[in-house]
This record gives C-alpha cells, sequence and structure tokens, in this order.
C-alpha cells in the first residue's frame, strides 16, 4: 500500500505532498514500482500530536488528493479518515474503501456510512497510551478492541468479510 499524506503538519514530512504535480507523479510513481492500493490521509492523527483540523479542511484535502490520483492512475484508493463526512465525501468521488484507524469510534456516523456505501473498511485498533498514560500490552489492546468492534459492526450491519483489521504497535516507556 503506498501512502500519500495531504495533510502538512503531519508528523512524517516526507510524506507530505500537497501541490498537483506531486501529488500525480507520487501516485503515478507507486503504481509504476507496484503498489496495490493508495491510501490517502488528510488529517495527522499523530496521537502526541495537537493536529486536529475542521471537517471542511479535511474533506477539501481529501476530495482535491483524490480527484488527482484518480486522473493520473488506476490503483484503488482508500480513505484514511475517522470522519464519517469526509469519507461520505470521498466516496461520491470514487474510494475504494475507507481507512478509520479509531476502529469506528471517533464518529459515531462512520460505520452506517461505510455500511451504506458496501466498501471495504480498514479499523485500526489504536490505543492513545501517551494521552490516557497507561500502560497496556499489545495483546490485551488488540483483544479490548476487538471485542469492542464487534459490538460496533454488528450494531451497524457491516458485514465481516468487508473488515480489514490493522493494529499499530508502538513501543512505549512503561515510566513514561
Amino acid at each position: 500500500m503506498g501512502v500519500i499524506n495531504v495533510s502538512p503538519e503531519s508528523f512524517y514530512k516526507n510524506s507530505v505532498k500537497t501541490k498537483v504535480n506531486e501529488i500525480a507523479n507520487v501516485a503515478t510513481e507507486m503504481q509504476k514500482t507496484g503498489a496495490d492500493m493508495i491510501d490517502v490521509g488528510a488529517m495527522s492523527t499523530a496521537p502526541y500530536l495537537e493536529t486536529i483540523i475542521s471537517v471542511e479542511q479535511e474533506t477539501r484535502r481529501m476530495t482535491h488528493a483524490i480527484e488527482v490520483i484518480k486522473s493520473n492512475c488506476s490503483l484503488p484508493i482508500s480513505a484514511d479518515t475517522p470522519r464519517a463526512e469526509v469519507a461520505k465525501e470521498a466516496i461520491k468521488l470514487g474510494a475504494d474503501a475507507i481507512n478509520d484507524i479509531s476502529g469506528l469510534k471517533y464518529d459515531k456516523k462512520m460505520a452506517d456510512i461505510v455500511a451504506r456505501s458496501g466498501l471495504p473498511i480498514i479499523i485500526g485498533a489504536y490505543k492513545n497510551i501517551f494521552k490516557a498514560n497507561l500502560y497496556l500490552r499489545f495483546k490485551e489492546i488488540i483483544h479490548w478492541e476487538y471485542i469492542q468492534l464487534g459490538t460496533r459492526r454488528t450494531t451497524n450491519s457491516i458485514s465481516s468479510n468487508r473488515i480489514n483489521l490493522y493494529f499499530e504497535q508502538r513501543k512505549f516507556n512503561q515510566n513514561a
């Protein structure tokens, strides 16, 4: 999976592409080098940064990037957002999947939007350990997130064959 961040506040500055020619060139290169999909992020979700932007700004960034990518390559696109309104607009423009690192927890409307679209969803098991000031083992986080996901999935009628789980494993200092 290739990743294009159109969020200047992203923690990984080398992945940030905001200009039409940058987005087009990177998408074309990803296709040439064998990427199977392009994941587009329009808002940084780094847990240690204050990077929340308005829904309108994220939507503008996301839709702009999808339009550029669609006109320059044929790879499927996943829209990386925890927000239902952004996902809805991405779906209208032809996104092929939604990538929600919050595990359908950030926006209560997200599961319904995805269920109605029929698209696959990539769901992260993301625990903000820094802000919670907790130290949990990785397996405990996965187990808890999986149980919670089952409830959110069945409540919103998302079939299990459309769900892909992604677990972000970070190493934290237990005494932090």
